[in-house]
């Protein structure tokens, strides 16, 4: 999502196609949170960046790839 010229990553399946896709941020001095309903659960938090044009992204809220090791295991 973008938020004062820069981008936050969400959690994967946030978005969804056809539906309104509204979030409610909230901001203190040093995060931004992300819900998707004004008085709900915190979707993402992030350091709220300086300056624009940056992409500020959760490596949690990526797919998760297997690795060599987890193939290995399975």
């Amino acid at each position: 999502m973008r938020y004062e010229g820069n981008r936050y990553s969400v959690p994967l399946g946030t978005y969804r196609k056809g539906a309104p896709n509204i979030a409610y941020i909230e901001k203190d001095d040093e995060h931004l949170y992300i819900r998707l309903q004004q008085n709900g659960q915190v979707l993402a938090k992030h350091r709220i960046a300086e300056g624009t044009g940056a992409v500020i992204s959760d490596p949690s809220h990526r797919k998760r790839n297997h690795t060599k090791r987890d193939l290995l295991i399975q």
